[in-house]
């Protein structure tokens, strides 16, 4: 039988001890942690679980190192007592151009959304307005349905402006919020051909209540030099269209029809090229022959004594010509530069 060892037993003086000492630790840490404050701490969309010792939320700033730029929103302030369970909201500032009414602001706000910074600046966006953020143009409401989650760097707002558009006697109402005429013409598919007129110019600035007056150019074709020329133009008469279009009559030029004639939709202008020239002409002048008797001559013969010489006469002649054409010629001297020569013939008339 194996031998038996004896059982060490502790001491119930140093169990107790222990146990007490225990004790003593738990509720010092007790103590201690009920010194900490659970708080959470949500920075830009971050969210943080602190526990901490701070008296207010500045010291729990301070504490977490949190560095506050000018504009950023502390809420609840940093004055306010920290407590447990207490949530601490920062919203950082950040800067933003804002255009408007033709004045640059440049603000720093802790509002993302584009309607709020502009309703912090007081600036109120009409129906027809439109506000370009980040260079990407929305409508006041569409922009009200749009969520914002990314601040924006820019916001421009376009007033709508009411533009009077009177076309060849039809009045039409515009409404838009381009800078220049052409651009708000264009943007209400009003097609322009180079020949209309616009007044004011297409370059125009756009004001609320302008009054635009737009002259339709009417198709026309014209034949010049030689060249037929299918264009549009305006004007009232034939020749208003021909100072449009640079074709101008010099001289004795004419039209058909004429300068004076109302120009009207699709008209063919002719326009008649006059020019007169002075020329000098040689004309001929034929001889005569003269018949002489010669009685050395037997009957029935016949000798040339002298040739016959044409002479020359010269005519200054001014001569029209439409469109390169000779039309009409009129004498304006004549003389005689070469009289002719007569022919002299001898015949015989001995008797055989």
């Amino acid at each position: 039988m194996p031998a038996s060892h004896p059982t060490r037993r502790f001491p119930a003086r140093l169990m107790g001890g222990v146990l007490l000492a225990l004790i003593v630790a738990g509720a010092v840490y007790a103590i201690y942690r009920l010194t900490y404050k659970d708080v959470t701490l949500e920075i830009g969309g971050e969210v943080h679980r602190i526990a901490s010792r701070a008296e207010t939320v500045g010291d729990l700033l301070a504490e977490r190192r949190v560095i506050l730029a000018p504009g950023d929103m502390v809420s609840p302030a940093p004055d306010t007592p920290l407590e447990g369970g207490m949530t601490i909201a920062i919203d950082r500032a950040h800067p933003v151009v804002i255009e408007a009414d033709g004045e640059i602001r440049r603000v720093v706000t802790v509002a993302v959304h584009p309607l709020d910074i502009l309703h912090e600046q007081g600036i109120s966006i009409g129906k027809g307005d439109v506000i370009r953020v980040d260079g990407h143009d929305y409508r006041l409401e569409t922009l009200e349905r749009t969520r914002w989650d990314i601040a924006p760097a820019s916001i421009l707002v376009l007033r709508s402006a009411t533009l009077r558009v009177l076309e060849n006697g039809t009045l039409r109402v515009i409404h838009t919020t381009q800078r220049e005429v052409g651009q708000a013409l264009d943007e209400a598919g009003i097609d322009l051909y180079l020949a209309d007129t616009v007044e004011p110019g297409l370059s125009a600035t756009v004001e609320d209540g302008m009054s635009v007056t737009l002259r339709r150019s009417q198709p026309v074709t014209i034949m010049v030099d030689g060249r037929t020329l299918t264009t549009r133009a305006t004007g009232l008469t034939v020749g208003d269209v021909l100072a449009a279009v640079g074709v101008a009559p010099v001289g004795e030029d004419y039209t058909e029809p004429p300068l004076e004639a109302r120009f009207e939709d699709g008209m063919t202008i002719r326009v008649i090229r006059v020019v007169d020239r002075l020329e000098i002409e040689t004309v001929p002048v034929p001889y005569t022959t003269i018949y002489r008797p010669d009685f050395s001559l037997p009957q029935g013969e016949q000798r040339v004594v002298q040739a016959g010489v044409r002479g020359e006469r010269t005519r200054e002649v001014r001569v029209r010509y439409e469109d390169g054409q000779p039309v009409e010629r009129t004498l304006i001297d004549e003389a005689i530069a070469a009289h002719p020569q007569a022919e002299l013939i001898a015949y015989g008339v001995r008797p055989n």
